[in-house]
């Protein structure tokens, strides 16, 4: 017999872990624990399961878990990747900000893996006071309208798209959308 500490029905403490049933409620502790145990099994299943009206694409497999995989609408993710260091601030260091809008097409599978297959992107500079979009001033140097900042152009940075979507938990699938 397995030793029970507490019982699975009504959470009383055992003095003796081998008896038989419960001396609060009367429940036999080895059935109450083997419905419990396999109550809480079915609800790891379920959560794993994606919830909800799934539209399989027929051929198409989840290249994680190889399960059957559902297109989904056209998503966009902004991010901002921080530049250079162009001064200091009241709040610490300032760094020239660029902003990343990626539009893509998402999937997902039975245990809801976030997947895209194609994507566009638009980087955006912005200013590094009021964060909003820089405007050309020349070919060496961005402006606010807004508070006259100017930032040198060499101070922005871009990232890999894909390593930000991954850090965001996307998965990069261009399988999905071949013949």
């Amino acid at each position: 017999m397995a030793e029970i500490h507490y019982c699975p029905l009504c959470s009383a403490y055992l003095r003796d872990p081998h008896q038989e049933r419960c001396p609060k409620c009367h429940a036999l502790l080895i059935e109450e624990k083997d419905r419990k145990d396999r109550y809480e099994a079915r609800l790891r299943r379920k959560s794993e399961i994606v919830e909800g009206p799934f539209h399989p694409v027929l051929g198409k497999k989840c290249p994680i878990c190889s399960e059957d995989v559902e297109i989904r609408s056209i998503k966009v993710e902004e991010f901002t990747v921080e530049g250079e260091k162009i001064g200091n601030g009241p709040m610490g260091p300032i760094h020239a900000p660029n902003r990343c809008v990626i539009a893509f097409q998402s999937w997902r599978c039975r245990k809801d893996h976030g997947l895209f297959s194609s994507y566009d992107l638009e980087w955006r500079e912005l200013c590094p006071h009021c964060l909003t979009h820089n405007n050309r001033f020349g070919t060496l140097v961005r402006t606010c309208s807004t508070c006259r900042t100017m930032v040198p152009v060499v101070y922005y940075k871009k990232e890999d798209p894909l390593k930000l979507m991954q850090k965001r938990g996307w998965t990069y699938a261009p399988e999905l959308e071949e013949k």
